[in-house]
């Protein structure tokens, strides 16, 4: 098989040559310095020589001339490669020392094919000696040449650099203006060596005063060891990792950072701070355990109103008889009977109002919200607080100006600034002073941004703050949790806050408690504005009597309350129908002949909900009155209300079924 040696500097080429050579039937050898080639042609002869022009030790001229004066290798075929753009001026000088075949690169493989087979048929013709003046023409002319090769070389060089100075520029210009910190220190000192824009702007150092600090010094010191075991290791390919930095101020925040070791000793950092991230996955994580608390308690709530609604009834219906029996004559053997029951009615009352703060908590309580300015519930409610909190506490109430109205049910407005209040005052044992304020304030998208439930807009803000005892980070955790109390037990419920965050959450708004141990809380509730006027609270008529002789057609799903309500309004002059669903309600209608003057309906109930039965039925018989009864009318009417939607609230006793039975049958006469 025939020889070849290939001799060039540059490695890719170097491959080209010996792949295409192998191809054409070669063995080939490699090498990348002239004078070392020119050693290995002398002493192991080849068939084929492949020279590039510019080359180490000496160039592809010398080569060849030194060949070319050697008998040994004198008629060894000769390829010459360049990259040079005098063509025929390489070609001219390379004939004079006996090379006739001179290829450009870049070429196409067949060419260089084409001209290996040409240089294997060819048979130089070598001059044994020349003149001196031949020879210093030739030295002038290889030296022409070789000056304009390395003035190529040069101008390659130059543009090159200039290439590499506007990429590092523009890399320069990238890691100043990137938004995240940025930079670089030195492994072995730990010193900055340089640093970005937003790593002055967030930890507060100048840029001076960065290249005079070590990495170390935006550390803790609890996180110092850590960091040095660190910087023993080497980082690799943009390794994260979470830790605390300290910023000038002193405070710390929680970053993420990247970091890569860059060669010369030196690391690369980038560090993003996720301190309000974090915040914000915890307040998320706090709304959402907030959430299903809710859900559990609503549940329970439901069920629960059912209970007391049949606890309180039918202890009405034996209150009634034994009332009866001590008026007969026979008072001193019921008489202890009846204080009995009024005991159960009285904790069944408690109990009912307990469950209407689980449901006020759970945001599924019945509302009927309206557009009020928060300034007249205030003024309304803060001569009773002054009664109600006792001399020791010094209130004071500040009116806004102005105030945009807001879309709230007004009774729950008054109990959360009486629940707050109370928290206030218990927090104050030895006195103190409460003021509250309200104002308008428009939250911007940063702001809202870091609060999962709130949005920007327009908003009334009702602060409740207090001079007392404060509460600890563990607390404040908790604080709005069902149930939590820092009261000794028996002496709270633990539904205060929890009230108020269901009821302001239900009316779309946003509660924040900030508060320090033995400096005191401030409470700051935020409800948004609304574009609705406010309209005068008209006042309510007294009803004539609760008797009645009109038709009434009562749905209800639990037996006892259906035979409650049946006995009541049955007792007191109403005709009734009653149906235990939704479509034995319609069956029962259908077949009905005669008038149907009220549809009292529960709200949640199997099969049909009660706003779906209504709507069946008053297409039917548009003069139909409806009057739906529900302590949990959330999943039908939505955690808003409805204005146009007449509620009984469960549990209700007799006189409040009643009342409100007439009300609706006399409100649309």
């Amino acid at each position: 098989m025939a020889t070849a040696v290939v001799i060039d500097d540059t490695a890719a080429d170097r491959l080209l040559t010996e792949t295409l050579l192998k191809h054409a039937g070669y063995t080939v050898t490699v090498c990348g310095d002239g004078q070392a080639g020119l050693e290995l042609i002398e002493r192991d002869v080849p068939e084929l020589i492949v020279v590039d022009l510019v080359t180490p030790g000496i160039d592809g001229y010398d080569l060849a001339r030194a060949l070319r004066g050697n008998p040994a290798t004198a008629g060894i075929p000769i390829i010459l490669q360049t990259a040079y753009y005098l063509e025929e001026d390489v070609r001219r000088i390379a004939a004079q020392i006996g090379v006739a075949h001179v290829i450009i690169k870049p070429f196409e493989p067949q060419a260089f094919l084409d001209i290996v087979a040409k240089a294997r048929r060819y048979k130089p013709l070598v001059k044994r000696s020349a003149g001196a003046f031949e020879e210093t023409a030739f030295n002038d002319e290889h030296m022409r040449l070789v000056s304009a090769k390395l003035h190529e070389k040069v101008q390659e060089l130059e543009v090159a650099r200039g290439e590499f100075q506007a990429t590092t520029t523009g890399y320069r210009m990238l890691f100043r203006v990137h938004p995240e910190p940025m930079w670089v220190f030195s492994l072995e000192t730990h010193r900055f060596l340089e640093v970005n824009d937003a790593a002055i702007k967030r930890y507060g150092y100048s840029r001076d005063e960065f290249l005079s600090m070590k990495i170390e010094n935006i550390y803790p010191p609890a996180e110092v060891p850590a960091l040095l075991k660190r910087l023993k290791e080497p980082a690799g390919l943009d390794e994260l990792s979470s830790t605390f930095h300290q910023i000038k101020d002193g405070t710390l925040i929680e970053v993420q950072i990247s970091t890569r070791d860059i060669g010369h000793g030196s690391r690369y950092t980038m560090a993003q701070d996720v301190t309000d991230k974090k915040k914000y996955q915890q307040q998320l994580q706090q709304s959402q355990r907030m959430e299903s608390l809710g859900q559990l308690a609503g549940g329970v709530a439901h069920d629960f109103n059912n209970l007391l609604g049949v606890i309180l009834n039918f202890g009405w219906f034996v209150k009634a008889n034994l009332t009866a029996e001590v008026e007969g004559g026979d008072g001193e053997r019921w008489r202890p009977v009846l204080k009995d029951m009024e005991r159960i009615e009285r904790a069944a009352e408690s109990a009912a109002r307990l469950t209407h703060q689980l449901l006020a908590f759970a945001r599924v309580d019945v509302v009927q919200p309206k557009a009020m300015d928060i300034n007249m519930v205030v003024a309304e409610t803060a001569p009773m607080l002054r009664r109600t909190l006792g001399e020791h506490i010094d209130l004071e109430a500040v009116a806004g100006p102005d105030l945009w109205p807001v879309m709230i049910d007004p009774g729950q407005l008054s109990q959360v600034l009486t629940n707050l209040a109370v928290n206030s005052r218990d927090a104050m044992p030895k006195g103190g002073k409460l003021t509250i304020d309200v104002a308008n304030v428009d939250i911007d998208r940063a702001y809202a941004a870091a609060r999962p439930t709130l949005k920007s807009g327009r908003y009334v803000r009702l602060r409740v703050s207090d001079t007392g005892v404060g509460m600890d980070k563990k607390t404040l955790d908790h604080a709005f949790e069902p149930f939590f109390t820092t009261k000794p037990r028996g002496e709270g419920t633990g539904l205060g806050l929890a009230t108020v965050y269901g009821i302001v959450t239900q009316a779309g708004g946003n509660i924040d408690v900030y508060s320090e141990p033995g400096l005191g809380t401030r409470v700051s509730v935020l409800l948004p504005a609304t574009d609705q006027t406010m309209s005068a609270v008209a006042a309510v008529s007294a009803i004539p009597s609760a008797r009645g002789s009109e038709t009434v057609l009562v749905v209800e799903d639990s037996d006892d309350l259906r035979e409650i309500v049946e006995r009541i309004l049955s007792g007191n002059g109403y005709h009734v129908m009653v149906a235990p669903n939704g479509p034995a309600a319609i069956d029962l209608a259908h077949d009905h002949d005669g008038h149907i003057d009220l549809l009292l309906t529960d709200v949640i109930m199997p099969q049909m909900q009660g706003n779906d039965l209504a709507a069946r039925l008053v297409d039917d018989r548009p003069d139909l009155r409806v009057l739906y009864m529900s302590g949990f009318a959330q999943p039908a009417f939505g955690t808003t209300g409805k204005k146009d939607v007449v509620l009984l609230d469960k549990p209700f006793t007799e006189p409040a079924l009643l009342s409100r039975v007439r009300q609706a049958l006399e409100e649309k006469r």
